[in-house]
């Protein structure tokens, strides 16, 4: 009996360390000597990594200037807040079969010397294209995998080394809700308290009182959330993120495939939970990011595009106003009488777009005081009639804009 006691010990303990230095496809590897070691952030080995960039990313000229700032000022210590990203990579190693009998491999970055820091209280956006390094950045901010070069801090921690602490001061909203069928949504948001240490005498309030902020009370116990709408579960995972007040709170697309009200709904519940956290709102929605956030970055390629308030991105990487205008439908030459129109009334007018009688034009700077966008108002209601024109409108740049013109422009 002694001898299995003294076994399971071993085999235990070895079962743990192991763990611990090869944790699988998920998770930050410690060093071997991690118990003996007061920094165990692993080692990179660096012989696989490119010297040069094929982006040019080293380049400082090509660099926004906003960026460039940004990650000045982060080597320099001038700012601070509860997320600190320093010049984060991470590369991939891929196997290519150029033949039947040979393969070779190929390294990748998928991000390339990210740096920006998030302060408290602050809805951060992470805006860019599918396959842009967005979810790679999260998931070594949420310990999934580790950087292969630089780090980051959260409320002070570093990831490479104090991930374990780390978890406890994060709440994570997936993209797809993963809650269990056969539990209420109180059962739900009391299991995530308990992990994150909130007391037994508290417990109960603490998930009442989120699920209250989520507008979930009349469900709290009466439902299974398979029984809930897909709003709802939405709602629930937000709570869920919420558990334990974390200081940090991600959430990944929370409105993916909600409703328009269900989706005003979590807006005002994003919005009041950032009160005392930094929320990192990633999303497809311009519209939900020009809402919610304070500061917003675009990311390409595996690069910092641009970062700023959601103003100051328009105003540096907008082109102010455009016409918008259709031709009616089902009538010959319609499109060419509009677009004739319009070259009449806005000289040098720029075509930018157009699909089928749809037409999207740039209005040029010198038509672009009040007084002359006044005129043509004016001009373009008393003669669309007459000139096929179904429907018009006039708007600034907006945040999609914005997108549009960061991503084509690469």
């Amino acid at each position: 009996i002694i001898i299995l006691m003294i076994q399971s010990i071993v085999f235990f303990l070895g079962a743990v360390y192991l763990d611990r230095v090869i944790p699988g496809a998920f998770g930050i590897a410690d060093h071997p000597l991690f118990c003996f070691k007061t920094n165990n952030a692993s080692t990179i080995d660096l012989s696989d990594i490119p010297t040069q960039d094929e982006y040019g990313w080293y380049d400082d000229e090509i660099e926004d200037t906003d960026v460039l700032m940004e990650r000045q000022r982060l080597e320099k210590g001038e700012i601070g807040g509860t997320v600190i990203i320093k010049d984060m990579k991470k590369l991939y190693n891929s196997t290519i079969l150029p033949n039947a009998c040979h393969k070779s491999s190929v390294s990748q970055f998928a991000l390339k010397g990210i740096s920006f820091a998030i302060q408290d209280g602050q809805c951060f956006g992470l805006l860019g294209p599918n396959g842009a390094g967005k979810t790679t950045l999260i998931s070594i901010l949420t310990g999934l995998y580790g950087p292969s070069m630089g780090t980051a801090t959260i409320n002070g921690k570093d990831i490479r080394t104090e991930m374990a602490s780390i978890r406890k001061e994060i709440g994570i909203c997936p993209q797809f809700d993963i809650q269990w069928a056969t539990l209420t949504p109180l059962e739900h948001v009391l299991f995530y308290a308990r992990l994150k240490g909130i007391s037994v005498e508290q417990e109960n309030e603490h998930a009442m009182h989120l699920l209250d902020q989520v507008g979930l009370t009349d469900s709290a116990t009466v439902k299974y959330s398979s029984e809930l709408s897909g709003g709802m579960r939405r709602r629930l995972s937000v709570a869920m993120a919420l558990a334990g007040s974390p200081k940090i709170v991600f959430l990944d697309e929370p409105t993916s495939g909600l409703d328009p009200i269900s989706k005003r709904q979590l807006w005002d519940i994003v919005s009041t939970s950032k009160k005392g956290r930094s929320v990192i709102l990633t999303t497809h929605s311009m519209e939900e990011a020009d809402v919610l956030c304070d500061r917003i970055s675009i990311i390409d390629q595996g690069r910092l595009q641009c970062i700023g308030t959601p103003l100051h991105l328009k105003n540096k990487f907008g082109f102010g106003y455009r016409l918008y205008v259709s031709a009616k439908p089902g009538e010959e030459e319609s499109v060419q009488m509009v677009s004739n129109f319009v070259e009449k009334v806005i000289p040098s007018a720029k075509l930018v777009e157009q699909f089928q009688n749809n037409m999207v034009y740039q209005i040029p700077l010198e038509f672009q005081h009040p007084s002359k966008l006044t005129k043509i108002f004016s001009t373009i209601e008393t003669n669309k009639t007459e000139q096929c024109i179904e429907e018009w409108s006039i708007s600034p740049t907006s945040l999609e804009d914005v997108f549009i013109s960061i991503i084509d422009k690469e």
